[in-house]
Protein backbone atom coordinates (compact mmCIF):
# COMPACT_ATOMS: atom_id res chain seq x y z
CA UNK A 1 0.00 0.00 0.00
CA UNK A 2 1.69 3.35 -0.85
CA UNK A 3 1.86 6.77 1.05
CA UNK A 4 -0.79 7.92 -0.44
CA UNK A 5 -3.62 4.94 0.00
CA UNK A 6 -2.50 4.76 3.90
CA UNK A 7 -2.96 8.61 4.28
CA UNK A 8 -6.68 8.55 2.65
CA UNK A 9 -7.16 5.16 4.64
CA UNK A 10 -6.55 7.12 7.79
CA UNK A 11 -8.61 10.16 6.87
CA UNK A 12 -11.30 7.41 5.87
CA UNK A 13 -11.41 5.92 9.56
CA UNK A 14 -11.41 9.32 10.96
CA UNK A 15 -14.16 10.41 9.26
CA UNK A 16 -15.87 7.09 10.34
CA UNK A 17 -15.11 7.73 14.00
CA UNK A 18 -16.54 11.17 13.74
CA UNK A 19 -19.62 9.71 12.29
CA UNK A 20 -19.86 7.05 15.24
CA UNK A 21 -19.74 9.67 17.46
CA UNK A 22 -22.64 11.97 16.21
CA UNK A 23 -24.53 8.73 15.80
CA UNK A 24 -24.14 7.61 19.22
CA UNK A 25 -24.45 11.16 20.70
CA UNK A 26 -27.93 11.68 18.88
CA UNK A 27 -29.04 7.77 20.48
CA UNK A 28 -28.47 8.49 23.84
CA UNK A 29 -30.18 12.20 23.76
CA UNK A 30 -33.12 10.39 22.15
CA UNK A 31 -33.18 7.55 24.93
CA UNK A 32 -32.28 9.92 27.42
CA UNK A 33 -35.79 11.98 26.16
CA UNK A 34 -37.70 8.62 26.02
CA UNK A 35 -36.45 7.00 29.35
CA UNK A 36 -35.90 10.46 31.84
CA UNK A 37 -38.60 12.81 30.32
CA UNK A 38 -35.68 15.18 30.37
CA UNK A 39 -33.91 17.52 27.79
CA UNK A 40 -31.04 16.39 25.95
CA UNK A 41 -29.96 18.23 23.27
CA UNK A 42 -29.31 16.54 20.15
CA UNK A 43 -26.34 17.14 17.73
CA UNK A 44 -28.88 19.36 15.39
CA UNK A 45 -29.87 21.91 18.54
CA UNK A 46 -25.88 21.97 19.53
CA UNK A 47 -25.18 22.77 16.21
CA UNK A 48 -27.80 25.50 16.14
CA UNK A 49 -26.99 27.22 19.36
CA UNK A 50 -23.12 26.86 17.95
CA UNK A 51 -23.73 29.35 14.97
CA UNK A 52 -25.88 31.71 16.32
CA UNK A 53 -23.06 32.18 19.18
CA UNK A 54 -20.75 32.50 16.73
CA UNK A 55 -22.90 34.69 15.12
CA UNK A 56 -22.86 37.09 17.77
CA UNK A 57 -25.46 36.05 20.06
CA UNK A 58 -24.24 36.89 23.88
CA UNK A 59 -23.76 34.09 26.22
CA UNK A 60 -24.45 35.28 29.58
CA UNK A 61 -24.09 39.06 28.66
CA UNK A 62 -20.82 38.50 26.37
CA UNK A 63 -19.82 36.93 23.21
CA UNK A 64 -18.51 33.16 22.84
CA UNK A 65 -15.37 34.90 21.48
CA UNK A 66 -14.53 36.38 24.78
CA UNK A 67 -15.25 33.89 26.93
CA UNK A 68 -13.10 31.45 24.77
CA UNK A 69 -10.44 34.57 24.92
CA UNK A 70 -10.79 34.52 28.49
CA UNK A 71 -9.74 30.92 29.21
CA UNK A 72 -6.79 30.75 26.92
CA UNK A 73 -5.37 34.05 28.24
CA UNK A 74 -5.49 31.69 31.60
CA UNK A 75 -4.26 29.19 30.39
CA UNK A 76 -1.56 30.68 28.73
CA UNK A 77 -0.55 32.41 31.85
CA UNK A 78 -0.89 29.58 34.26
CA UNK A 79 0.94 27.36 31.79
CA UNK A 80 3.85 30.13 30.65
CA UNK A 81 4.34 30.82 34.64
CA UNK A 82 4.90 26.72 35.72
CA UNK A 83 6.94 25.95 32.70
CA UNK A 84 9.49 29.20 32.79
CA UNK A 85 9.91 27.98 36.95
CA UNK A 86 9.52 24.19 36.16
CA UNK A 87 11.83 23.83 33.42
CA UNK A 88 15.25 25.11 35.12
CA UNK A 89 14.25 23.28 38.19
CA UNK A 90 13.46 20.60 36.42
CA UNK A 91 17.28 20.38 34.83
CA UNK A 92 18.69 21.40 38.34
CA UNK A 93 17.45 18.52 40.04
CA UNK A 94 18.16 16.30 37.14
CA UNK A 95 21.75 17.45 37.42
CA UNK A 96 22.28 17.19 41.23
CA UNK A 97 21.80 14.77 43.27
CA UNK A 98 21.34 16.54 46.40
CA UNK A 99 18.86 18.77 44.64
CA UNK A 100 17.32 15.79 43.67
CA UNK A 101 17.06 14.46 47.29
CA UNK A 102 15.85 17.61 49.08
CA UNK A 103 13.04 18.43 46.46
CA UNK A 104 11.83 15.92 44.69
CA UNK A 105 9.66 14.26 48.02
CA UNK A 106 8.15 17.53 47.87
CA UNK A 107 7.35 17.80 44.09
CA UNK A 108 5.91 13.98 44.18
CA UNK A 109 3.66 14.99 47.28
CA UNK A 110 2.31 18.05 45.23
CA UNK A 111 1.53 15.86 42.37
CA UNK A 112 -0.57 13.42 44.61
CA UNK A 113 -3.23 16.86 44.99
CA UNK A 114 -5.57 16.79 41.93
CA UNK A 115 -6.01 20.16 40.10
CA UNK A 116 -9.74 20.92 41.78
CA UNK A 117 -8.17 20.74 44.93
CA UNK A 118 -6.37 23.82 45.45
CA UNK A 119 -9.19 26.09 45.03
CA UNK A 120 -8.91 26.37 49.01
CA UNK A 121 -5.05 27.76 49.07
CA UNK A 122 -6.34 29.70 45.91
CA UNK A 123 -9.43 31.25 47.16
CA UNK A 124 -7.13 32.07 50.80
CA UNK A 125 -3.96 33.48 48.76
CA UNK A 126 -6.04 35.22 45.97
CA UNK A 127 -9.87 35.99 46.79
CA UNK A 128 -12.43 35.45 43.84
CA UNK A 129 -11.55 36.25 40.09
CA UNK A 130 -8.67 35.22 37.79
CA UNK A 131 -5.61 35.09 40.00
CA UNK A 132 -7.31 31.60 41.78
CA UNK A 133 -7.47 29.57 38.88
CA UNK A 134 -4.22 30.77 37.19
CA UNK A 135 -2.77 29.52 40.26
CA UNK A 136 -4.66 25.76 39.81
CA UNK A 137 -3.46 25.79 36.24
CA UNK A 138 0.45 26.63 37.58
CA UNK A 139 0.14 24.09 40.14
CA UNK A 140 -1.11 21.05 37.95
CA UNK A 141 1.47 22.22 34.89
CA UNK A 142 4.34 22.76 37.41
CA UNK A 143 4.53 19.44 38.96
CA UNK A 144 4.09 17.44 36.08
CA UNK A 145 6.96 19.98 34.36
CA UNK A 146 9.74 19.47 37.30
CA UNK A 147 9.06 15.78 37.40
CA UNK A 148 9.08 14.63 33.73
CA UNK A 149 12.16 17.00 33.33
CA UNK A 150 13.81 16.14 36.33
CA UNK A 151 13.33 12.09 35.59
CA UNK A 152 14.70 12.47 31.87
CA UNK A 153 17.59 14.63 32.51
CA UNK A 154 18.66 12.62 35.42
CA UNK A 155 18.56 8.89 33.19
CA UNK A 156 19.36 10.12 29.61
CA UNK A 157 21.85 13.17 30.71
CA UNK A 158 23.91 11.42 33.05
CA UNK A 159 25.26 8.75 30.21
CA UNK A 160 26.51 11.81 27.83
CA UNK A 161 27.57 13.68 31.49
CA UNK A 162 29.91 10.56 32.12
CA UNK A 163 31.21 10.49 28.65
CA UNK A 164 31.97 13.81 28.27
CA UNK A 165 33.90 13.83 31.54
CA UNK A 166 36.14 10.57 30.06
CA UNK A 167 37.13 13.52 27.52
CA UNK A 168 38.09 15.85 29.75
CA UNK A 169 34.84 18.51 29.12
CA UNK A 170 34.59 21.34 31.78
CA UNK A 171 31.67 21.72 33.73
CA UNK A 172 30.42 24.63 31.84
CA UNK A 173 30.79 22.72 28.43
CA UNK A 174 29.08 19.93 30.25
CA UNK A 175 26.36 21.09 31.41
CA UNK A 176 25.41 23.33 28.30
CA UNK A 177 26.59 21.53 25.55
CA UNK A 178 26.19 17.85 26.69
CA UNK A 179 23.45 18.00 29.40
CA UNK A 180 20.60 20.35 28.01
CA UNK A 181 20.59 18.87 24.60
CA UNK A 182 20.41 15.50 26.37
CA UNK A 183 17.42 17.02 27.99
CA UNK A 184 15.50 17.83 25.55
CA UNK A 185 13.13 15.24 24.78
CA UNK A 186 11.91 14.91 28.30
CA UNK A 187 11.60 18.51 28.62
CA UNK A 188 8.79 18.33 25.45
CA UNK A 189 7.29 15.24 27.16
CA UNK A 190 7.01 17.41 30.32
CA UNK A 191 5.17 20.13 27.99
CA UNK A 192 2.93 17.98 26.21
CA UNK A 193 1.54 16.14 29.38
CA UNK A 194 1.40 19.76 31.13
CA UNK A 195 -0.24 21.30 28.11
CA UNK A 196 -3.44 18.68 28.29
CA UNK A 197 -3.38 19.28 32.65
CA UNK A 198 -3.23 22.45 32.39
CA UNK A 199 -6.35 23.13 29.90
CA UNK A 200 -8.28 20.88 31.77
CA UNK A 201 -7.84 21.91 35.01
CA UNK A 202 -8.79 25.28 33.54
CA UNK A 203 -12.35 24.43 33.08
CA UNK A 204 -12.62 23.04 36.65
CA UNK A 205 -10.93 26.13 37.92
CA UNK A 206 -13.36 28.64 36.34
CA UNK A 207 -16.27 26.73 37.45
CA UNK A 208 -14.70 27.43 41.34
CA UNK A 209 -13.00 30.40 41.50
CA UNK A 210 -15.38 33.15 40.89
CA UNK A 211 -14.69 33.72 37.24
CA UNK A 212 -16.98 36.21 35.35
CA UNK A 213 -16.07 34.84 32.33
CA UNK A 214 -14.56 31.77 30.27
CA UNK A 215 -15.86 28.40 28.83
CA UNK A 216 -15.80 26.71 32.15
CA UNK A 217 -18.13 29.41 33.55
CA UNK A 218 -20.66 29.35 30.95
CA UNK A 219 -20.99 25.39 31.46
CA UNK A 220 -21.39 25.96 35.56
CA UNK A 221 -23.69 28.56 34.72
CA UNK A 222 -25.52 26.62 31.86
CA UNK A 223 -27.13 24.48 34.78
CA UNK A 224 -29.36 27.25 36.28
CA UNK A 225 -30.78 28.76 32.95
CA UNK A 226 -31.54 25.04 32.05
CA UNK A 227 -29.50 26.21 28.50
CA UNK A 228 -27.85 22.77 27.78
CA UNK A 229 -27.17 22.95 24.09
CA UNK A 230 -24.63 26.11 25.70
CA UNK A 231 -22.91 23.66 27.88
CA UNK A 232 -22.38 21.36 24.99
CA UNK A 233 -21.35 24.02 23.06
CA UNK A 234 -18.48 25.00 25.24
CA UNK A 235 -17.53 21.16 25.76
CA UNK A 236 -16.67 21.06 22.15
CA UNK A 237 -14.99 24.05 22.09
CA UNK A 238 -12.66 23.15 24.84
CA UNK A 239 -12.28 19.74 23.09
CA UNK A 240 -11.54 21.32 19.56
CA UNK A 241 -9.02 24.06 20.87
CA UNK A 242 -7.44 21.38 23.09
CA UNK A 243 -6.68 19.23 20.61
CA UNK A 244 -5.96 21.87 18.12
CA UNK A 245 -3.09 22.98 20.51
CA UNK A 246 -1.42 19.25 20.91
CA UNK A 247 -2.02 18.08 17.24
CA UNK A 248 -1.19 21.17 15.43
CA UNK A 249 0.76 23.85 17.45
CA UNK A 250 2.36 21.65 20.00
CA UNK A 251 2.90 19.07 17.09
CA UNK A 252 4.95 21.39 15.01
CA UNK A 253 7.01 22.93 17.34
CA UNK A 254 8.22 19.69 18.63
CA UNK A 255 9.24 18.76 15.21
CA UNK A 256 10.96 21.73 14.84
CA UNK A 257 13.20 21.24 18.29
CA UNK A 258 13.71 17.97 17.17
CA UNK A 259 15.23 18.55 13.76
CA UNK A 260 17.69 21.22 15.43
CA UNK A 261 18.77 18.40 17.44
CA UNK A 262 19.46 16.04 14.65
CA UNK A 263 16.57 13.68 15.78
CA UNK A 264 14.72 13.70 12.70
CA UNK A 265 15.48 14.67 8.86
CA UNK A 266 15.02 18.52 7.95
CA UNK A 267 12.65 18.67 4.92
Amino acid sequence: MGLESSMLLKRARLIASIIMLLIAWELIAHLVVAIKNVPFPTVYETAMRLLRLLSGEPLYGISIYRHLADSISRWILGFSLAVSLGIPLGILLGYSEVLWDLFMPIIYVIQTIPGPAWIAVALIFFGLGNAPAIFMIFMVVFHAVVITTASGAKSIGRKYVNAAKMFGADKFTIFFKVFLPAATLPIISGLRIGLGNGWRVMVAAEMVSGAASGLGYSIIESRWSLDFPSAFVCMLLISAFGLFVQRVIFRHIEQRVMRRIGLTRAG
